[in-house]
């Protein structure tokens, strides 16, 4: 790298994970630079504590999830990140197409491992 480019600012973060509280359970919310949700967990933890086990735990086996893609009823698609019959992620919204479905998960897999993990916990209504 040259001393032109070292002087730069470094580019801001890819994703942060975000924890959040909905109706007494917690759960983590990747967000991208412009904080748009691209993918959740799968069901809620107990506590925050658990909530970054579980999220961890994505991470540790981030290389061996199995990406699934569903229509749904309403003619909409949904992801999922499965690690043998387990969800470990899932999409945040349904998407109209398939392939921007399929856009979104490769997104998530390919972020996910470079977020950094926000401090607090959001309390949502």
């Amino acid at each position: 790298m040259s001393a032109k480019y070292a002087a730069l600012p470094r580019q801001a973060e890819a994703a942060h994970f975000e924890i959040y509280s909905v109706r007494e359970r917690v759960h983590w919310r990747l967000l991208s630079r412009n904080n748009r949700d691209g993918g959740q967990s799968s069901g809620g933890f107990a506590d925050v504590a658990a909530c970054r086990l579980g999220l961890a735990r994505l991470m540790d086996v981030v290389d061996q999830l199995q990406p699934q893609h569903v229509l749904a009823r309403d003619n909409r698609w949904n992801w999922a990140l499965l690690l043998g019959d387990e969800i470990l992620a899932r999409s945040s919204h349904s998407f109209d197409r398939r392939v921007r479905c399929v856009a979104a998960c490769e997104w998530f897999y390919r972020t996910a491992p470079l977020a950094t993990i926000r401090d607090g916990l959001r309390v949502v209504r």
